[in-house]
């Protein structure tokens, strides 16, 4: 187990170096000069001699006045030394623009993490123990229009009805305008509301998670509960639960204990993707709610031509998601003996 886990440690770096050779060298193909992206206008005026200096400088720093090759290879070397470069809206270096933002994207994707299994497995064993059946159809119907519905149009629309017109839903942000935030330690507000013990900052905070968790977490709950309800009817179909049933074992205990327990493997497998499409999903739920995180970011680095913001934005989704796939690739192994006992061999 040590050697696979660093294996696999070991292949991080250079799937991270292809990840960022590809981000920059299609940023080439962009028709548009970086030093005019950068300070925000259509072109320079080389005339002006304070603005010829800031060319100049920028240059000196980035290279943009030098061959493709040299210039990654310039970004390499002071990616290395964790200087992302400057983004241009924010007027901030992006590794401290990424600092402020990734911690609130992590409570939204944890939550509807968590969301997505708390409702996603039971609901495929309901489907799969009712296989056949109205609830099984029904399951089928509303599960196939729940994936088949576009994040974003679900997000607008739910946000629209829920906050706008019901009042329901928290509005845009982490925090109501008279709520005081708590001490920043984390700069996860929930975290950081249990640690000043500022209830009335986590209650608040929650109320904001709750919708763009649920827009989320829903979704990915039904992927989730589709691939159960297939693995429980395997898995009651089997030879193993068969025989537990002849036992006279309750229908509850011959679910959960034997069914469920290796129908929810692939769920596993499944989190890996499912972490991936949450990625996704925050770049266009986030600028909906107005949730300050990487997706809200990443939206405004794009439409903004900030080419360094997007460099970064798109690193960290790569390391996020190897890492992710890590970590599911390990659970594997402890979920499934088989995995382990191939391991080694």
């Amino acid at each position: 187990m040590r050697w696979y886990v660093l294996r696999r440690l070991a292949l991080v770096p250079f799937v991270l170096l292809g990840m960022t050779g590809i981000t920059f060298f299609v940023s080439q193909l962009i028709p548009i000069d970086p030093v005019a992206a950068y300070l925000g206008g259509r072109g320079a005026a080389h005339s002006d001699e304070a603005e010829q200096a800031i060319i100049d400088a920028l240059n000196a720093r980035w290279g943009w006045d030098k061959p493709v090759p040299e210039r990654y290879w310039i970004y390499l070397t002071n990616l290395v030394q964790g200087d992302m470069g400057d983004s241009s809206h924010t007027a901030r270096g992006v590794s401290t623009d990424l600092a402020n933002v990734v911690p609130p994207t992590i409570e939204l994707v944890v939550a509807a993490l968590v969301i997505a299994m708390v409702f996603g497995i039971p609901l495929g064993v309901f489907a799969a123990a009712r296989r056949g059946g109205f609830w099984d159809t029904a399951f089928k119907v509303i599960s196939t229009l729940a994936i088949s519905v576009p994040v974003f149009w679900l997000a607008i629309v739910g946000f629209t009805v829920l906050y706008g017109r019901l009042g329901w839903a928290a509005g845009p942000g982490q925090l109501d305008i008279f709520t005081r935030p708590p001490p920043e330690v984390t700069r996860m507000v929930t975290v950081d509301s249990i640690l000043a013990r500022r209830w009335d900052a986590l209650f608040d905070t929650l109320h904001h998670l709750a919708f763009p968790a649920l827009v989320l977490g829903l979704v990915i709950g039904f992927y989730f509960a589709r691939v159960v309800r297939s693995e429980m009817v395997d898995a009651l179909e089997s030879d193993y639960v068969r025989t537990a049933r002849g036992k006279g074992l309750r229908r509850r205990l011959v679910l959960y204990r034997h069914a469920l327990r290796n129908a929810v493997i692939p769920v596993i497998t499944l989190s890996g993707l499912a972490f991936g499409s949450l990625l996704i999903g925050i770049i266009v739920v986030e600028p909906v709610v107005g949730w300050p995180g990487l997706g809200q970011y990443a939206f405004m680095a794009a439409t903004r031509l900030d080419l360094n913001a997007i460099s970064g934005v798109v690193l960290v989704i790569s390391l996020a998601y190897v890492l992710a796939n890590l970590a599911v690739d390990l659970m594997y192994t402890v979920a499934d003996p088989r995995v382990r006992d191939g391991m080694k061999t």
